[in-house]
């Protein structure tokens, strides 16, 4: 029974704290695990830092709030105007810089494209808008500054966010709008601007059409490694981890020497019998 992680679905860019490109302790790329060879990085001033063993144990990174992002290389790569995709992160804003803050963003706008950024003015307003398009999927209100493990899904035939295991808001239809010039950004917007002031620890893009099940064992995944709390009782990974082993998914956690909760069915390579 081996426990399941994103190397075990198709992923099209997969990057956490664990594999950075760094120069004099500041990240000009973060590296690309999904065996794609993506590049999303940075030079000069807009490199994050690496904070070691911060969240349950596991790096992160961290952007200033005034000139820290990361840019892909190839603006083409990410755009998923005629295809189905997936945005999994999992993000803390800790601090407040003077408007907005972009956890991830593809387009010029919020108007375009897909994303979701924090908004604090003045303190006065504590948001995180999750949008595609012109469409706001959910605001999350208050933003505050707790670890969120987000999503964006488009299937196809609607968009729609979760946020820590559920989903939030309401659905929309996909965007198609943006255009190969506009980059995938990290901690930033596409122009430069809207700077994160706080953390993000892994983020997992998929090209494809997810299931529902699809949806959860990444969740899950992601809920297992950062030790987050607030999944709700009903996500089928809320107290296990998923995992592979018997015939398909099942769920697997380690207490004391080995617990098992399998959800999936067992096979036998023998002919069924009465027991």
């Amino acid at each position: 029974m081996a426990k399941w992680t994103p190397s075990n679905t198709t992923t099209y860019y997969w990057a956490n704290g664990s594999q950075v490109t760094l120069n004099k302790g500041a990240v000009i790329g973060w590296d690309d695990q999904s065996g794609n060879g993506r590049t999303v990085g940075a030079s000069g001033t807009a490199r994050p830092t690496v904070v070691s063993a911060d969240l349950n144990g596991h790096d992160v990174l961290e952007f200033n709030g005034t000139s820290n992002g990361l840019t892909s290389d190839d603006a083409s790569e990410f755009n998923f105007a005629s295809s189905d995709f997936a945005v999994f992160c999992v993000h803390q804003r800790t601090g407040e810089n003077s408007n907005v803050g972009s956890v991830y963003d593809m387009g010029q706008s919020v108007n375009d494209a897909y994303g979701i950024y924090y908004v604090f003015v003045g303190g006065f307003a504590d948001t995180m808008p999750m949008f595609v398009g012109a469409n706001t999927l959910h605001v999350e209100t208050p933003a505050g500054t707790e670890v969120y493990c987000s999503a964006i899904v488009d299937n196809g035939t609607n968009a729609f966010a979760r946020l820590d295991g559920a989903t939030v808001g309401n659905p929309a239809a996909p965007d198609t709008s943006y255009t190969s010039s506009e980059p995938f950004t990290i901690g930033m917007t596409s122009v430069g601007t809207g700077f994160l002031d706080g953390k993000v620890a892994e983020v997992i893009v998929v090209e494809a059409t997810l299931t529902d099940e699809d949806i959860q064992q990444i969740e899950g995944y992601l809920r297992a490694k950062y030790d987050l709390s607030k999944f709700p009782s009903a996500h089928k990974y809320t107290a296990f981890t998923p995992a592979f082993g018997l015939h398909g998914v099942h769920n697997q956690d380690l207490i004391g020497e080995l617990a098992l909760d399998v959800s999936g069915p067992l096979v036998s390579d023998t002919l069924a019998g009465a027991i």
